[in-house]
């Protein structure tokens, strides 16, 4: 499940 957690940040850095 950390693996989830790491995805959301490195969406946020894609979207900025």
């Amino acid at each position: 499940m950390d693996l989830k957690k790491q995805k959301l940040p490195i969406q946020t850095l894609h979207t900025h």
